[in-house]
């Protein structure tokens, strides 16, 4: 594990985040940055990167609903 993923778990445990907190914020976020502000972000990232943006939001959408709206 690096150090990196050490200390955010360390700040995630200590204000009892869950991981599943942390998927729907990381979900509402990258919704925004992709579809609401769409042509900031492609300036902002480039296109490459707006790829990836759009990839990653599909695949933590997927956990959002499936571990916040389980029904």
């Amino acid at each position: 594990m690096s150090e990196a993923t050490k200390e955010l778990n360390e700040i995630l445990r200590k204000y009892d985040v869950s991981a599943e907190d942390v998927i729907e914020m990381m979900s509402q976020w990258l919704e925004r940055k992709v579809y609401d502000d769409r042509e900031e972000t492609l300036e902002e990232y480039g296109e490459n990167d707006f790829i990836r943006l759009d990839n990653l939001h599909a695949e933590i959408n997927k956990l959002d609903w499936k571990f916040n709206f389980p029904y």
